[in-house]
């Protein structure tokens, strides 16, 4: 998780601090530099938008890595959404870990899908039901 460029040693002890507890990253104030800086974010009108709707870097996080529509803030349009998705790598990297960006909602899209296992065990124990396969279900 560590920048390949840059300040690499200030990223290590940012990164252990981060691990230890002694730093919390979603705490830390929005940052509209950062934005441009990581993000290529260009549009000033999406820069003070995101400013306004977000006061830490945790919402700001959550919202970008969580949410299921990016339009939904004044002056996200398309392009500044795909913008903004393609932050999230990165963020995973500033954060120093998925684990470590909060939840946005309960409707949230998840950051990394998941490979699901629970629908190959619901059609097993379908086939190993003698009820349903009596009654000819599938």
């Amino acid at each position: 998780m560590l920048w390949k460029k840059g300040n690499t040693r200030g990223n290590l002890v940012r990164l252990q601090a981060i691990r230890r507890g002694e730093r919390d990253p979603a705490a830390e104030p929005f940052s509209k530099q950062w934005l441009s800086t990581h993000g290529r974010l260009t549009s000033s009108a999406a820069k003070r938008a995101l400013g306004e709707e977000f006061e830490t870097m945790g919402e700001f996080a959550a919202w970008a890595c969580y949410a299921t529509s990016l339009t939904t803030v004044d002056h996200v349009g398309e392009s500044t959404a795909t913008t903004i998705r393609n932050l999230r790598p990165t963020l995973v990297q500033w954060f120093g870990g998925k684990e470590y960006i909060p939840r946005y909602d309960d409707e949230q899209e998840t950051l990394v899908i998941e490979d699901t296992d629970e629908d190959d065990r619901n059609e097993e124990t379908d086939e190993d039901d003698p009820s349903i396969a009596a009654s000819g279900k599938s």
